[in-house]
């Protein structure tokens, strides 16, 4: 089962993210704090696919996003901001797409998602 971690503040966001991944067939992690998300890639947990907004958690995102690719330069990342924040610098060497949230960007998450999950089952 393919996993994807979501990065969002807001939890209400954060968990219709979850849910709408989780009924596509998803493992989906969502964590609430800075310490949660680098126990995530610091262990043994595989991750496919990673949604951020660039406004995360409780903490600097370059800083977060530093730690990350330490981690896994590899991992693939789904940018998830307003219009204001959506073409700003992202310090991830893989990001994918870039969705701007809005009343419908659910649906898009879900298509970029499901299109990079496709192309990482092809490149392997």
């Amino acid at each position: 089962m393919k996993k994807i971690v979501v990065v969002e503040r807001n939890p209400h966001i954060r968990s219709l993210i979850q849910r709408e991944l989780i009924s596509e067939g998803y493992t989906v992690f969502a964590p609430t704090c800075e310490k949660d998300l680098m126990d995530l890639f610091s262990g043994s947990q595989a991750v496919d696919l990673m949604i951020i907004d660039p406004e995360v958690l409780d903490s600097n995102f370059g800083h977060i996003a530093e730690k990350i690719v330490r981690y896994r330069p590899d991992l693939p990342v789904i940018v998830h901001a307003l219009a204001v924040d959506k073409d700003g610098v992202v310090p991830f060497g893989s990001v994918l797409e870039r969705v701007e949230k809005n009343w419908d960007s659910i649906s898009e998450l879900k298509k970029v998602a499901a299109d990079a999950m496709k192309q990482r089952a092809g490149g392997r």
